[in-house]
């Protein structure tokens, strides 16, 4: 997902990022990356401590901040030195830790829907974006409404539409969010770099680049 709002925080839902996040986003031009290489952890069995490897999939983002006033400057300080450098991990959002839906429930069919399992089904309406589910219809009512993409920024008990260029027939078919989880797309990661250096780009300004990466 695009940046909307990069926030940091202690804990998956966004604790305490109203002390670590600027009131600015990075600049336009985020990089991200994808990155492969062995993950070396240290880790303790029977009494004896060994070097271990674990390999996956993990994301990565350079971020660059400039012309941070100094409140702006002293939050990312902060970052960084909760994150004591690269050894505790914190939380990354790209959405300032929005609510995502959990469920749907109160389910209302139109008329006529076309029988079938109907995947990827991208649902309207509500304050956020981007929910999507699995939706059953059988007898041309819908049946189920399983959410498979949380989406961002939705509210409990919002009234979301399913689409009928999908699922065929007519009227407002539609379902009702029930429950929702504050940062359901942050990522735990670290700072994947070794020094952090805030470079004064104008008077009472700085400027810094962070590179942080997913912790598996």
């Amino acid at each position: 997902m695009a940046i909307s709002t990069a926030a940091f925080g202690t804990a998956s839902d966004g604790t305490a990022k109203a002390t670590y996040t600027p009131s600015r986003n990075p600049n336009i031009g985020v990089q991200y990356g994808t990155d492969y290489s062995g993950i070396v952890r240290n880790q303790a069995i029977g009494g004896e401590v060994y070097t271990i490897e674990r390999y996956g999939k993990r994301k990565s983002w350079a971020m660059t901040y400039a012309f941070l006033d100094s409140t702006d400057q002293a939050k990312l300080q902060a970052l960084i030195d909760y994150a004591d450098g690269r050894k505790t991990v914190f939380y990354f959002a790209e959405d300032n830790f929005a609510n995502g839906v959990d469920a749907v429930d109160g389910l209302a069919s139109g008329s006529s829907h076309t029988n079938g399992t109907y995947t990827n089904v991208e649902l309207s309406g509500g304050s956020g974006t981007g929910v999507k589910a699995t939706v059953v219809i059988s007898s041309n009512a819908v049946n189920s409404v399983s959410i498979t993409t949380v989406g961002s920024g939705y509210a409990d008990n919002e009234e979301l539409g399913i689409p009928t260029s999908v699922i065929g027939g007519s009227g407002s078919p539609h379902c009702d969010v029930n429950g929702v989880t504050a940062g359901a797309n942050s990522v735990k990661v670290r700072f994947d770099q070794e020094s952090f250096s805030f470079e004064e780009v104008a008077q009472g300004a700085t400027s810094i680049t962070l590179n942080i990466i997913e912790q598996l």
